[in-house]
């Protein structure tokens, strides 16, 4: 999901106090992304969910930091073509803003709506990209996960956090400012979320996905990847279609 972070917050400063890690190595150079041990609070929240800090830094710190702070953001991932397309979006990034795509860790749920995971957005200028992951949500469904009884649980959930990740950086490939919810941009992404992420999971390497990026790759392959076909159009309408067009503005 795409929004623009920098009409929400006042600047970058805003971002100070988050678990903030900075996507180091432009043009794909290895080096260890900083980080700041807290939890940030954004402006405009839904009611949150309540956690302890120390509830979410343990979850960040089992859950989150090996898949994406240790594994996906230095191109060791044992999928190639995943860590090809990270590196390939993340130069476009530094190409065109001069920096790596900040991403924090948010201790609220998104405004739009308690089932968003992730949001990508960008300054009005497009100099600073930026990625939120809203751990609130993301514990939500790895606690449905971990008591769905599905022995592949833990395999579905770290699919799902590899997928959510990778969908914003497909938004953070182009620039394209938003202050509202854009089904059309969604449906953009998510085409090439499947073409460049979620098939060469299912195809090469046999991964097991969440609910939601299933629903999305089958109708994709049904549709053969045409974003004007039917079948692809209702089922992201099926997703976005109540929060399409939703604005921070007042």
């Amino acid at each position: 999901m795409r929004k623009n972070l920098f009409i929400l917050l006042t600047g970058i400063l805003a971002l100070v106090g988050g678990v903030c890690f900075l996507i180091s190595g432009a043009n794909g150079e290895k080096s260890k992304p900083t980080v700041t041990e807290q939890i940030c609070q954004t402006s405009q929240v839904q009611k949150p969910r309540v956690l302890t800090k120390s509830d979410m830094e343990y979850f960040i710190m089992t859950e989150i930091n090996g898949i994406l702070r240790s594994q996906l953001v230095m191109g060791e991932l044992p999928y190639v073509e995943i860590n090809e397309r990270f590196k390939s979006s993340n130069k476009l990034v530094v190409g065109r803003t001069g920096k790596n795509v900040n991403v924090t860790l948010v201790a609220n749920y998104h405004w739009a709506h308690k089932g968003v995971e992730a949001a990508e957005g960008c300054s009005s200028d497009g100099t600073v990209a930026c990625l939120e992951l809203y751990i609130p949500a993301i514990m939500n469904t790895f606690e449905r996960l971990r008591d769905s009884g599905n022995p592949e649980w833990r395999k579905v959930f770290q699919s799902h956090v590899i997928v959510i990740f990778m969908h914003e950086m497909e938004h953070a490939r182009i620039a394209s400012p938003s202050d509202h919810i854009d089904i059309s941009e969604e449906s953009r992404a998510w085409d090439d979320t499947c073409r460049y992420v979620i098939d060469p999971m299912v195809e090469i390497y046999g991964l097991p996905l969440f609910k939601t990026e299933d629903g999305l790759y089958r109708a994709w392959k049904i549709a053969n990847g045409n974003t004007k076909d039917p079948v692809w159009v209702n089922a992201v309408q099926n997703i976005y279609g109540k929060i399409d067009g939703l604005t921070t503005k007042k």
